[in-house]
């Protein structure tokens, strides 16, 4: 007897982090670096978090394209872009109208993505935080297998922890900034949890929540 040999199809999988940078600075033009590997065709998401300041960053090099920007609360901000690499430069610069505080920047490379229409599904949240934890932005997925980039930012407070799998935290003198990403297999993002920070003092916040279709 022979086994029966078939066409077997690829599982589905959720896009994956292949690499990310963060960057600090102030004033009103910031540099964002670039991944040391910049491959064509791979996605590249940008998120920056403003403390400090109530501006908006107005411009950033052409081809980028808009996902979330926070409402402006107590002078803490998110801005966040996509990018589909060609050619990519070490890195960008984004840019406002007049002067900003200390900011913080990271950016993703992305494997596995629909490049054609990346963004499965965002949203962003400015409040005041009064405790010592800032719950996960949750957001319904309209497709199955995305990954999902969570980012806070918080003015005046260090962040000491984040609930899923870290990609790095920036701490300066007038804020600090986290994000960290989850891959889901299902239709949904379900994570629980919160970023830690290390005061209980009410203080401003930013936090977002963007999920990356698969391509596969």
């Amino acid at each position: 007897m022979f086994a029966r040999v078939g066409s077997q199809r690829n599982t589905p999988r959720p896009p994956a982090v292949a690499s990310s940078t963060i960057t600090t600075g102030d004033g009103p033009v910031f540099t964002i670096d670039m991944p040391s590997e910049k491959p064509d065709d791979d996605l590249y998401v940008a998120i920056v978090f403003v403390s400090d300041r109530d501006n908006e960053f107005t411009n950033i090099d052409a081809g980028w394209t808009s996902i979330e920007t926070t409402a402006e609360t107590n002078n803490a901000r998110l801005h966040s872009w996509w990018w589909v690499g060609s050619s990519e430069p070490s890195s960008y610069t984004v840019s406002s109208s007049s002067s900003i505080g200390d900011h913080s920047a990271i950016v993703y490379r992305i494997t596995g993505v629909d490049t054609i229409s990346p963004i499965d599904a965002s949203s962003s949240f400015s409040g005041e935080a009064g405790g010592t934890t800032v719950p996960i932005l949750s957001i319904e997925s309209v497709t199955n297998n995305v990954l999902a980039l969570v980012s806070l930012g918080v003015k005046n407070r260090d962040i000491t922890a984040t609930p899923l799998t870290s990609d790095g935290v920036s701490i300066n003198s007038k804020g600090s900034f986290a994000s960290c990403h989850d891959q889901q297999d299902a239709q949904g993002f379900s994570q629980s949890g919160s970023f830690t920070i290390d005061s209980a003092t009410v203080t401003a916040y930013s936090t977002s929540t963007i999920l990356i279709k698969s391509g596969n």
